[in-house]
């Protein structure tokens, strides 16, 4: 019988040898089909190859214990080699693959690796090809896992403090709720007088404070369940397994490092008041708790907030006077004219302590007066002036908030009248001004003009005195003028008082 076929010659493998389609072929009719089916694959697996050269996954197609790896090289592929040599991971796929393989469905599981020292985060997507046969895709979500663990702390964290917010803390309490427990304490404390640092220091400084309170309470109730700033001047903290006693040594604690604080580093005297709730035994019950603990901070607030608002306001003197060198001397050498001039004005006694405070505290709103105009050399514009202006109602109002203070405060915001009614901030003319403004305004013009200021220079006292004639009914009531100028002339002496 003729053969109908030659032996397979593999040196012959060709192109054409492969298709066969030699010329002697009776399918080379078939050729140009054939040949472009050929191209087209090559492009496709070309564009396959690519693309899996591209993704920024680990591709791994294969079946229990045997897997063929496709990722890209570098970082990402040396992890992925590590990941098939590391016998946890090899285990957790193969899992996975069966799976996905019994349920024929795709599946998505995270897992984490140590790459390089680091934890990484990691998704795998797993879906069957064949029996016990899978396609595994394993993607980085390293950056996603710590967005995610962010956004889970600032869920549950107070960005300005770092301690727990009122959502986790809410939490926290929640799980002894209806329980039976022993010593089971909450803690409810409260900056004083943050408002009143907010409006005259700034926000800033208001947030300085509780963020030292914040660290003095981490200082002190470190071994605690929770410590939370549940609002904007209010904390709590829970406490478990603590007598009455070891709570009241914490608390003495607390106090000692809020002098500590108060000595060491600031400017503006950090004060809180606070109480306390205890459960010696019993169910819990939350309301309860938080009622009990606010009465208490209360009733502490009470006693607190004579000498604690007293101390805000020495605290802003001092601020003061950081700020402006002169006031402290300035308000020395006004003390002694007010009590000459009170006395030559024969003042009752209630008025001449007024007077005597007024001069002391009539500037504490320049506190609230930024630097660049406070202590701006030269003139002031428009709109520098109008804000000026102000400290005489910020002044009012931190007087309002001291009770040493009260009584002068409607005088501190009227400082500044003119006896022809062209002052401010309410225009008050002749007698309606008080009789305590009417003497400041005179001896605080002369003070300002015979000593430095950084606006002007120095006038002699009796250059000093000539314009203060000159504003007479103007600026000034003409009986008080001729009372000074008489005081100035008679028992003082010009220059004895400039150098006192």
């Amino acid at each position: 019988m003729e053969k109908l076929s030659t032996p397979f010659d593999d040196s012959a493998l060709t192109r054409e040898a492969i298709i066969g389609l030699g010329e002697s072929s009776f399918r080379k009719n078939y050729y140009p089909t054939l040949q472009k089916k050929v191209t087209d694959l090559e492009q496709l697996n070309s564009k396959y190859r690519t693309l899996i050269e591209t993704l920024p996954d680990i591709l791994i197609i294969g079946s229990l214990e045997n897997y063929s790896l496709f990722s890209p090289t570098g970082k990402l592929g040396n992890m992925a080699e590590e990941m098939l040599r590391d016998e946890t991971v090899k285990a957790f796929l193969n899992d996975a693959v069966a799976v996905s393989s019994t349920e024929k469905k795709l599946i998505t599981r995270n897992f984490e690796f140590i790459s390089g020292g680091k934890q990484v985060f990691l998704e795998a997507r797993v879906n069957h090809i064949e029996a016990e046969e899978a396609l595994i895709i394993i993607r980085d979500m390293t950056e996603e896992g710590i967005s995610k663990s962010r956004l889970s702390e600032m869920a549950l964290q107070d960005s300005l403090t770092g301690l727990a917010n009122r959502r986790c803390f809410e939490e926290a309490l929640s799980k002894y709720m209806g329980k039976y427990c022993e010593k089971l304490s909450l803690i409810m404390l409260d900056i004083d007088g943050l408002k009143l640092i907010n409006d005259n220091f700034g926000h800033l400084a208001g947030d300085q404070v509780i963020v030292a309170m914040s660290r003095v309470l981490k200082n002190t109730f470190a071994d605690s369940e929770c410590i939370a700033r549940v609002g904007g001047d209010e904390f709590t903290i829970l406490l478990t397994g603590r007598e009455q006693a070891e709570i009241a040594l914490l608390l003495k604690k607390m106090n000692s490092e809020i002098d500590k604080y108060n000595c060491e580093y600031s400017p503006i005297t950090l004060s809180a008041s606070f109480g306390y709730s205890f459960l010696p035994s019993g169910e819990a019950d939350s309301r309860q708790l938080y009622l009990d603990a606010d009465n208490n901070m209360y009733q502490n607030k009470l006693l607190n907030e004579s000498s604690n608002r007293s101390g805000i306001v020495k605290s802003l003197m001092k601020a003061l006077e950081a700020k402006d060198g002169l006031t402290k001397e300035h308000v020395r050498r006004l003390g002694k004219l007010a009590v000459l001039m009170g006395t030559r004005l024969a003042l009752p006694q209630d008025k001449m302590d007024r007077l005597e405070l007024l001069v002391k505290f009539h500037d504490i709103g320049k506190v609230g007066i930024p630097d660049s105009i406070l202590c701006k050399t030269g003139p002031l514009n428009a709109n520098e002036w109008k804000i000026m202006k102000t400290h005489s109602s910020i002044g009012k109002n931190i007087a309002e908030s001291s009770t040493e203070l009260k009584d002068i405060a409607e005088l501190i915001l009227l400082h500044h009248e003119s006896w022809d009614g062209s002052g401010y901030p309410k225009g008050l003319k002749g007698e309606e001004i008080p009789a305590e403004c009417r003497v400041l305004s005179i001896i605080d013009a002369y003070d300002a003009m015979t000593n430095y200021r950084s606006y002007r220079g120095v006038l002699s006292p009796s250059d000093a005195v000539k314009e203060i004639r000159a504003n007479t009914e103007t600026q000034f009531e003409a009986k008080m003028v001729d009372v000074f100028v008489d005081l100035i002339n008679a028992d003082l002496g010009a220059e004895g008082l400039v150098q006192s």
